[in-house]
């Protein structure tokens, strides 16, 4: 019953899976960069004005070429009015290739994972490759929805994804009062009310989901993010947290872009439980390509 499922919905067989890539400290895995949440305006049609991938991406995009990385950098975008992005939103699913871009603010993430999941799994895993994922805000929560379902065994999703590292930029992984404020009771978006404290959406997520390959994840957030809060931005099980002190004014919407400079911060890796702090740490965007290369650290 179950081969006959994974055949309707076009799936691999275990037996027939790719060999998992190895973990390994490299410069030639392709990254996948997704953006967040896109809060104006707050009211109104659900299809926002949209990211420019390109554009939103280009600081760290540039940076991690210049600090010698070598594969390649992939955006996803998952809004309709997205430009430049070099994957979007298409309802992916196995047994449908649509071309027409979709998404709004009122599309579910878990939608949105699935669409990701199955890109992901098409291009690298299914043909032995792994990649890195480097998000920012709720495009963290896009990645830890595709390996939750994935571990899961959602029969929706791909058998099984090669992610080797994720690093997530003030991701509500404990959800936001903020998200509280966009729209009204008369219009409220979806997401907004999946990024709550303790809603459904967060309660399904497994604390630290692995990929088939295991999963290094590094968690960044901010005292200076009054949008996503450091304890929600570091709330998952990870070997890797750090959080930027306030002085370092790191807001929500700079955390993927700051490429240069030394900033104060505190840091946990496990096994470690305690907290280090560091007067002179890395820019966010360094310290994450850093994760992104070590295979256990960050």
């Amino acid at each position: 019953m179950i081969a006959a499922l994974a055949l309707l919905l076009g799936q691999a067989s275990p037996a027939t899976a790719a060999a998992a890539p190895p973990r390994d400290d490299s410069v030639d895995e392709p990254v996948i960069m997704i953006h967040g949440f896109h809060e104006r305006p707050y009211l109104g049609n659900p299809v926002p004005w949209g990211y420019d991938c390109a554009d939103w991406w280009k600081s760290a995009r540039d940076a991690m070429t210049a600090q010698g990385w070598t594969g390649e950098l992939r955006t996803y975008g998952y809004y309709q009015s997205d430009e430049n992005c070099d994957w979007s939103y298409t309802d992916d699913t196995p047994d449908e290739e649509k071309q027409t871009k979709l998404g709004d603010r009122n599309t579910p993430l878990t939608d949105i994972a699935r669409d990701l999941a199955w890109k992901i799994y098409r291009s690298y895993s299914s043909k032995g490759k792994s990649v890195d994922v480097m998000a920012h805000s709720m495009g963290g929560l896009v990645i830890r929805s595709a390996l939750t379902e994935v571990s899961k065994a959602n029969p929706w999703f791909p058998p099984y994804l090669y992610v080797e590292d994720v690093v997530t930029y003030g991701t509500p992984h404990g959800g936001t009062t903020v998200s509280a404020l966009c729209g009204n009771r008369f219009n409220r978006f979806n997401q907004c009310d999946e990024m709550q404290i303790n809603s459904a959406f967060l309660q399904n997520q497994i604390e630290n989901p692995q990929g088939a390959q295991g999963t290094d994840w590094t968690l960044f957030g901010s005292d200076f993010d009054y949008i996503v809060p450091a304890w929600s931005a570091t709330g998952m099980k990870a070997d890797h947290k750090v959080i930027y002190d306030r002085s370092a004014r790191i807001n929500h919407q700079r955390f993927h872009a700051v490429t240069d400079g030394t900033y104060g911060m505190r840091y946990q890796n496990a096994p470690n439980t305690g907290w280090t702090h560091d007067d002179s740490g890395a820019a966010p965007v360094r310290a994450g390509t850093n994760s992104l290369y070590w295979q256990q650290a960050w």
